[in-house]
């Protein structure tokens, strides 16, 4: 019904999620069955423009940047929707994402437009995050 109604259901681990999977790990879509990340690059979206300027210094047909949409109803921060009790419950809840892909709830905290080939590894049946 609200957003942090959301945020409370998606941190309790007694609720019942409609796709367990995602629930686990926000990623896993990105692994396969042997763990291994099936995406040979990561963007970024905060970076999106960079990344795309970076990739077009290696594609035969480059990508053309455009404006995107923009909701004239959105006239926030991401982070004016979230109280401190919010951010503990989803920085807990988002340990590994925030690890793994150098994130915290400011932002990315390094610079990275795009992850090549990343090492990451996950075993999805498990729940289980690894890095080489």
């Amino acid at each position: 019904k609200s957003f942090k109604e959301f945020i409370n259901a998606y941190c309790s681990d007694d609720f019942e999620w409609h796709q367990p999977v995602f629930k686990q790990f926000l990623y896993s879509q990105l692994f396969d069955d042997n763990h291994n990340c099936v995406t040979d690059i990561i963007i970024k979206y905060e970076y999106l423009n960079e990344a795309i300027s970076i990739l077009n210094l290696q594609l035969k047909f480059p990508i053309k940047i455009y404006e995107y949409n923009k909701s004239k109803y959105k006239t926030k921060s991401y982070k004016d929707y979230y109280d401190s009790d919010m951010i503990s419950k989803v920085t807990i809840k988002c340990e590994k994402e925030l690890k793994y892909f150098n994130y915290n709830f400011d932002g990315s905290t390094i610079y990275e437009p795009i992850i090549y080939n990343s090492s990451v590894k996950y075993d999805i049946k498990n729940n289980n995050i690894y890095s080489n």
